[in-house]
């Protein structure tokens, strides 16, 4: 079974965030990016189908910077002792 899991990146809400110059929209500057939450909770349920029936889970996210460490984080948060030696976190243009 192959998943996909279409995933948004929001600004963390723990750090502080600005308005810019303008005063027409936030600062993300020095955001830190996560991945929002209920996009989490299905990238979980993906990996729990994926345990249960087999496969493959691939993950969307938009192209920002910062986005690669988010995704790993995540993968790596996740991957318990049955994924050794499977493939993770994998870039594609």
């Amino acid at each position: 079974m192959n998943i996909v899991v279409l995933v948004k990146l929001v600004p963390d809400l723990v750090e502080e965030l600005t308005i810019d110059p303008g005063g027409a929209a936030l600062d993300l500057t020095f955001a830190r990016w996560i991945i929002n939450e209920f996009d989490d909770h299905a990238l979980e349920q993906g990996i729990l189908l994926k345990e249960k029936n087999g496969g493959t889970v691939t993950v969307l996210a938009p192209d920002l910077e910062g986005a690669d460490d988010v995704l790993f984080t995540a993968g790596r948060q996740r991957r318990g002792p049955a994924d050794q030696g499977q493939r993770g976190f994998q870039r594609s243009e």
